[in-house]
């Protein structure tokens, strides 16, 4: 069993935007899923959507006025669509789409958070071998820019590093282990949340043998 991710697609932007819209292309794979994040400074998420279907959220972390939320959606739509974040003013806020295809059906577990300071900055995730355990992560600096870099084992699906002088975001993916560190290394690490979950895929049919004792007597 294995999940394959498909072709990720973020914005982000500083305080002024009430939104973003993301275009992501889910594939035509029977099974699909979709891993949403969404990382902010003030205000709140309003709603997100993808092709006009209601994300729900999972895992969430937020402290001294930032959050970052993780959500996961089996989306009935194929092919390209928007995800669109709406929130309730302007702020600085991010949307991290990454699409998954697997031979069997997927599901994500709650997941689990940390708010915390300094690099590297570190989440684990309880999962298992064959599953795959994403994160997000948003940065405060404590002076100037900030060099991020993703942690070993880990692929980055998005890094924003210093988008905006004073902040960097960014997201990554992961096989799964029994118990998961999720890490970042970054210059002017100031306080940061990270969230992240692990998602899991079905067993599939392989068909079925009939085994045949012949008894001589």
């Amino acid at each position: 069993m294995t999940i394959v991710v498909g072709t990720p697609n973020s914005a982000i932007s500083d305080a002024g935007a009430s939104g973003q819209t993301v275009s992501v292309n889910v594939g035509s794979a029977t099974h699909r899923g979709l891993a949403l994040f969404v990382v902010h400074s003030g205000n709140a998420v309003a709603s997100l959507t993808y092709a006009g279907a209601d994300a729900t959220t999972g895992a969430v972390a937020g402290a001294s006025g930032t959050t970052a939320k993780a959500y996961f959606i089996v989306p009935s739509a194929t092919g390209a669509n928007d995800a669109v974040l709406t929130m309730t003013g302007a702020t600085n806020c991010g949307l991290f789409c990454v699409p998954l295809s697997a031979d069997g059906a997927m599901s994500a577990d709650d997941g689990d958070s940390v708010n915390s300071t300094g690099s590297p900055l570190s989440l684990t995730i309880l999962s298992a071998i064959g599953r795959l355990v994403l994160d997000a992560f948003f940065l405060s600096h404590t002076g100037g820019g900030s060099t991020t870099t993703v942690g070993a084992g880990q692929t980055a699906r998005a890094d924003h590093e210093s988008y905006n002088g004073a902040n960097s975001a960014g997201c990554s993916s992961e096989a799964g282990g029994a118990s998961t560190v999720m890490s970042w290394t970054a210059t002017n690490a100031g306080g940061y949340v990270q969230v992240g979950f692990s998602v899991v895929e079905a067993p599939t049919a392989t068909g079925s043998r009939k085994i045949q004792r012949i008894m001589r007597g």
